[in-house]
C-alpha cells in the first residue's frame, strides 16, 4: 500500500474515531505518524478555544513523537514531517512567549498528564492491563487538580482527552476485575461419585455382624487390668456385688397394703 494512501486511511480513521484509544506500533512509521498528527489536532483545538497552555502543552507533545519518528525513519515521507516539525517548532515558540509564569505551571502539568496518557495506553497494549489502570489513575488525578482549578470552560476545552482517558480506565477495570473473579472461581474436577443424588442403600451393603472380637492387652495401661486375680479376691468381689444386710440398720420392708401397719410385715406374713 503506498505511504500516502496509509496515512490517508489512518487519518480518515482517527476522525472517524475508530482509533479509540489507539497505540501506535514503533515498528509502523505511518501508524506513528497519525499519533502526530492527532496531538497537532488537539493542539489547534484547544489554541481555538482559548487554551494557549493546553495548545502548547499538545504542540510540544507532537513534537517529540515526530523528532523520535524522524530518527528512526528518516526515508519516510521527509517532505511532510519536515513540514511539521518546522512548523511546530514556530508554533511553539510563538505560544511559549505568550505565557505568564502561572500558564506555564499549567502547561507543565497537563504535558505530564499527556504523557501518562500515552503510557498508560501503550500498557495497555502490552496486555500491562494491571499497570496500565495504575498509570493512568494517575493521569486521571492529575487532571482532576487542574480542572478543580479552572472554569467549566476548561474542562470543556479538555472533554476529548478526558474521555478518552475514562473509556480506556473502564475497560481496564472491566478486565482486572474480571481476571480477579477467574481466580476465585475454584474448578471442579469429577471423581465418579454425584453426591447431589439420593443413595439408596441395601442390607447387602451393610458390614456383617462379626462374632467375639479380642482386644489385646496391649490396650490397657498397666495396673489397669491385672492378670492373675486371686480366687479369694474375686469371692469378695462377688459378695459386694450381691449386697449385705446390716442388722444394726434394717432397711425397711415393702407394705403389701395401706392397712398394714409398719413393724408387723411378718405378722402379716404370718398370717
Amino acid at each position: 500500500m503506498p505511504t500516502l494512501f496509509r496515512i490517508a486511511v489512518w487519518i480518515l480513521l482517527s476522525l472517524l474515531g475508530a482509533l479509540e484509544g489507539f497505540s501506535a506500533d514503533s515498528s509502523d512509521p505511518a501508524a506513528r505518524w497519525v499519533t502526530v498528527y492527532g496531538w497537532v489536532q488537539t493542539g489547534e483545538r484547544l489554541n481555538k478555544a482559548g487554551q494557549p497552555a493546553l495548545a502548547l502543552g499538545s504542540y510540544i507533545e507532537a513534537h517529540q513523537r515526530l523528532k523520535k519518528l524522524r530518527a528512526d525513519h528518516p526515508d519516510f515521507e521527509p517532505e511532510i514531517t519536515g513540514f511539521r516539525y518546522e512548523w511546530l517548532e514556530s508554533e511553539i515558540q510563538r505560544l511559549d512567549e505568550t505565557l505568564d509564569a502561572s500558564e506555564h505551571d499549567v502547561m507543565m502539568k497537563y504535558l505530564d498528564f499527556v504523557e501518562l496518557l500515552e503510557q498508560g495506553i501503550e500498557e495497555r497494549f502490552a496486555n500491562k492491563f494491571a499497570d496500565s489502570l495504575t498509570t493512568l489513575d494517575i493521569a486521571r488525578k492529575q487532571m482532576d487538580e487542574l480542572i478543580e482549578k479552572k472554569p467549566e470552560s476548561f474542562r470543556e476545552a479538555i472533554a476529548s482527552q478526558y474521555e478518552r482517558l475514562e473509556d480506556n480506565i473502564d475497560w481496564l477495570y472491566g478486565q482486572v476485575n474480571f481476571k480477579e473473579r477467574s481466580r476465585q472461581v475454584s474448578s471442579y474436577v469429577p471423581d465418579g461419585v454425584d453426591w447431589g443424588t439420593t443413595k439408596y442403600i441395601r442390607e447387602s451393603d451393610l458390614p456383617s455382624e462379626r462374632g467375639n472380637m479380642t482386644l489385646s492387652g496391649a490396650l490397657f495401661p498397666g495396673g489397669t487390668a491385672p492378670e492373675d486375680v486371686e480366687p479369694s479376691s474375686m469371692k469378695e468381689l462377688e459378695n459386694d456385688s450381691e449386697g449385705t444386710t446390716d442388722s444394726s440398720n434394717p432397711k425397711r420392708a415393702f407394705r403389701m397394703s395401706t392397712r398394714q401397719k409398719p413393724g408387723n410385715e411378718e405378722e402379716e406374713s404370718d398370717q
